[in-house]
């Protein structure tokens, strides 16, 4: 204030309550009571409070120990695990590497014994239509000394037409389909697994089908006779004919006249659906006329009904 011959000067913040400080006081000595702002600052203030703190902490760098220790540690056990993984992948690509030859040795057995069981089955088979045949052969020479076996010969001859128990040889239709080109310039939708640019089972018994509907006397698939009884079925890429694997291209044969077989199968549904799964998947098929074709016997009958007629003589 004026009156007092007193200089404001400035003053530093309040904190803690304390009054603010007046600096420049005429009546005190230069180095007692006039001290500059910027001293008191420097050599007061900051040095307490640095002084508080280092009291409390004398190192101040030290918390931060502890926490590069434990982000050692953590880098550490980081390591650790990666290199044990690494262990892992390595253990198991040498045993899979070592397993691979054994694998591929099981199933070349696999496919040896498959294809010798397959040659031991056709050997039967053969011996069986050849037993068959001499079987009809003596019976025939049995019912050719009287009427009623001539007649009963006869039926027995028309009936085994028609359950394929016999060989059969005509002219006919021949039908060869075969999976969609590998190039893979034809979308595969398929759905539950099913490749659609193969043939499946059931394009074979819609085909099949479609021949008995045509007029077909008598079918057969890659040399499998197609009876009543027979089962055209899938085990998983296979495609079974009476439990026989086959595989493509599969030529399907049909007896008949193949002036009416033909075009009937061509209009009928099958050849229809035939179309459309070449035209969208790209299954191929190829139709012709044969003057001559050979079917073999189906594999065989079984007699599941007998009736035995007996006629009383006056």
């Amino acid at each position: 204030m004026a009156g007092q011959g007193t200089i404001d000067g400035p003053t530093l913040p309040r904190s803690a309550g304390a009054p603010a400080r007046v600096f420049g006081s005429p009546g005190s000595s230069p180095r007692a009571s006039t001290v500059s702002l910027l001293d008191e600052i420097w050599h007061e203030a900051l040095d307490r409070d640095y002084a508080e703190a280092a009291r409390r902490d004398p190192v101040p760098a030290a918390a931060g120990a502890p926490a590069r220790r434990r982000s050692g540690r953590g880098g550490l056990l980081v390591s650790v695990f990666l290199v044990i993984l690494g262990l892992l992948a390595a253990t198991a690509v040498v045993q899979v590497q070592r397993r691979a030859p054994a694998a591929a040795q099981t199933r070349q057995a696999l496919i040896s014994e498959i294809d010798q069981r397959t040659t031991e089955t056709d050997g039967l088979q053969e011996g069986v239509e050849a037993l068959r045949a001499e079987v009809g052969r003596v019976r025939g020479e049995a019912l050719q000394l009287s009427d009623d076996g001539e007649a009963l010969d006869e039926k027995i001859s028309r009936l085994e037409l028609s359950t394929g128990v016999v060989p059969v040889t005509g002219p006919g239709l021949r039908v060869v389909i075969d999976d969609a080109e590998p190039s893979g310039s034809v979308d595969q939708p398929a759905s539950g697994g099913v490749d659609a640019t193969r043939v499946l089972d059931r394009d074979l018994q819609m085909l099949v089908n479609g021949l008995w509907e045509a007029g077909a006397e008598a079918v057969a698939i890659n040399g499998q006779r197609i009876t009543a009884l027979t089962a055209i079925r899938s085990a998983g890429d296979a495609i079974l004919v009476d439990y026989r694997p086959l595989s493509p291209p599969y030529t399907v044969e049909a007896i008949g006249d193949p002036r009416a077989l033909e075009p009937a199968f061509a209009d009928g549904a099958a050849g229809r659906e035939l179309r459309v799964v070449k035209e969208t998947f790209g299954i191929r098929f190829d139709i012709s006329s044969v003057k001559r074709l050979e079917l073999p016997a189906g594999s065989g009958a079984t007699l599941r009904y007998a009736k035995r007629e007996v006629k009383e003589h006056s």
